[in-house]
């Protein structure tokens, strides 16, 4: 059973991997054992070309799933859509649970929002059960409802989940870098100077001769 759960982790987490990222160490021990421990994984891409230039990355806790925990996965295009952000929410499971799910209930504060969601997902082979998830189109405005509220909660697809301080810090800098990749130059410098999330190692559109004067 446990290599069987182990097998399901690393699966879960090669689902995730793309791109370079710039993960933030968690402010607490996670909320389930096997659960990753960080909560926010922050893509930025420079010259993105067909690919999301913003991602962000994060587990929840999910009893209901097969780990104890699902992903959630946001990425957007800002220099092309200065709205729409996509998020793929997961729960592996033993089973498809998720496959007659129509919509993800967001609770910020006293505002409930409901989204569509389309389920996505797929069977692993027999030892590693079923990949359970849905995508669900939001807008930079609901993300910075999100980053801005007292407490988050909701469900997907009948599944309770709490989005935690740290995690809203982490939407919080993906809602800044959105902003700054939309468009450029009317928000002063890049976000990073913030310090509020991930920090990239290098400055979207950064100028090698400043490297250079660094040292």
């Amino acid at each position: 059973m446990r290599s069987t759960a182990i097998a399901i982790s690393l699966l879960s987490l090669a689902l995730w991997s793309c791109g370079a990222t710039f993960p933030r160490a968690s402010l607490g021990p996670p909320a389930h054992a096997a659960m990753p421990d960080y909560d926010g994984e922050l893509v930025v891409r420079e010259a993105p070309g067909d690919t999301p230039s913003l991602e962000l990355r994060f587990p929840y806790a999910n009893a209901r799933s097969t780990l104890g925990w699902g992903g959630v996965h946001l990425w957007a295009r800002p220099h092309r859509d200065h709205v729409s952000v996509t998020a793929l929410l997961d729960a592996p499971s033993e089973r498809a649970r998720w496959e007659r799910c129509e919509h993800v209930e967001l609770r910020m504060d006293r505002r409930v929002q409901v989204f569509e969601a389309s389920y996505v997902g797929a069977p692993m082979d027999a030892a590693l059960g079923h990949y359970d998830a849905v995508q669900v189109r939001l807008d930079v405005l609901a993300l910075r409802k999100i980053a801005n509220a007292r407490e988050v909660t909701g469900r997907a697809c009948g599944d309770p989940f709490v989005i935690t301080r740290a995690q809203q810090d982490a939407v919080r800098r993906f809602v800044e870098w959105f902003d700054w990749l939309a468009i450029p130059g009317q928000y002063g410098d890049a976000p990073w100077y913030r310090e509020v999330g991930p920090r990239p190692t290098r400055m979207p559109l950064e100028e090698d001769d400043e490297e250079r004067l660094e040292g």
